[in-house]
C-alpha cells in the first residue's frame, strides 16, 4: 500500500514522513518507525500499531480508536485532541507526551507509563489504568469516572478538578491532598475507595515494625481510635465496642461529609508524622 509516496507495511521506516490527514485505517504497521512523523488528523482506526515508534510525532486530532497500541512508544508525542478510545494500550510509553483533551475512555492502559504527561481535560472514563505510572502527570480536569486505578502511581501528579467518581483506588499511591484537590462532586466516592487503603498501609507499617518505637505505635492506635470516635459521632454511628478500623471502612459514601473527610486526611498525615 502506497500513501503519499510512502510504502505502508510492517516494520517500515517512516521517520519524518508527511502523512497529515492520511487514511491509514486497518493497516498493519507493527514495529514501524514513525518518529517525528506528521500524522495530524490522520485516520488510524483499528490499525495494528504494536511496538511502533511514535516519539516526537504529531498526532494531534488523529483517530486511533480501537487500535492495537501495545508496547508502543509515544514519548514526547503530541496527541492533543486525539481519539484513543477503546484501544489496547498495554505497557505503552507516554512519557512527556501531550494528551490534552484526548479521548482514552474504555481503553486498556495497564502498566502504561504516563510519567510527566499532560492529560489535562482528558477523557479516561472507564479506562483500565491498573499499575499505571502517572507520576508527575498533569490530570487537571481529567475525567476518571469509574476508571480502574488500582496500584497506580500518582506521585507528584496534579489532580486538581479531576473527576474520580467511582474510581477504584485500591493500592494506589495517592495522597489525601491529591484526593481533596479533585472535583468536589466526586470526592466522597474517592475517599470511600482510598480510606481502606490508607488504613491498611498504616496497619502494615505497624505490623512490620516500620513504626520503630512502641510509644509511636501506641500513639497511632490512639489517633485512629480518636478518629473513629469523631467519625462515628458525625455520621450518627453507634460506636459501642466496634473496632476503629471497622467503623472507618464501613461508613457509607453518603455519610462522607467535608468535615469527616477533613478528619480522615488530618489523621492519616498525623500517623505518617509519628512513624
Amino acid at each position: 500500500m502506497i500513501v503519499n509516496g510512502y510504502k505502508i507495511e510492517k516494520g517500515a521506516d517512516l521517520t519524518h514522513a508527511k502523512l497529515r490527514g492520511a487514511d491509514l485505517s486497518g493497516v498493519d504497521l507493527t514495529g514501524a518507525l514513525l518518529a517525528c512523523a506528521d500524522l495530524l488528523g490522520a485516520n488510524l482506526h483499528r490499525s495494528e500499531l504494536r511496538g511502533v515508534d511514535f516519539r516526537h510525532a504529531n498526532l494531534r486530532g488523529a483517530n486511533l480508536r480501537g487500535t492495537d497500541l501495545r508496547s508502543t512508544d509515544f514519548q514526547h508525542a503530541d496527541l492533543d485532541g486525539a481519539d484513543l478510545g477503546s484501544a489496547s494500550i498495554l505497557s505503552a510509553n507516554f512519557t512527556d507526551a501531550v494528551l490534552i483533551e484526548a479521548t482514552l475512555s474504555g481503553s486498556n492502559l495497564y502498566n502504561t507509563n504516563f510519567r510527566c504527561a499532560n492529560l489535562a481535560g482528558a477523557d479516561l472514563r472507564g479506562a483500565g489504568l491498573y499499575n499505571a505510572n502517572l507520576s508527575g502527570a498533569n490530570l487537571e480536569g481529567a475525567n476518571l469516572f469509574y476508571a480502574d486505578l488500582r496500584d497506580a502511581d500518582f506521585f507528584g501528579a496534579n489532580l486538581r478538578g479531576a473527576d474520580l467518581t467511582g474510581a477504584d483506588l485500591k493500592g494506589a499511591k495517592i495522597t489525601p491532598e491529591q484526593i481533596k484537590s479533585a472535583d468536589g462532586s466526586s470526592i466522597g466516592t474517592s475517599y470511600k475507595a482510598v480510606i481502606p487503603a490508607l488504613l491498611e498501609e498504616i496497619s502494615f507499617r505497624m505490623d512490620t515494625n516500620v513504626v520503630e518505637t512502641p510509644d509511636n505505635r501506641d500513639r497511632i492506635i490512639a489517633r485512629l481510635e480518636q478518629l473513629s470516635a469523631d467519625v462515628a459521632r458525625l455520621a450518627g454511628i453507634s460506636k459501642q465496642e466496634t473496632p476503629a478500623k471497622t467503623i472507618l471502612t464501613s461508613i457509607e459514601v453518603s455519610d462522607l461529609t467535608p468535615e469527616i473527610m477533613e478528619l480522615v486526611s488530618d489523621a492519616v498525615l498525623d500517623c505518617g508524622d509519628m512513624e
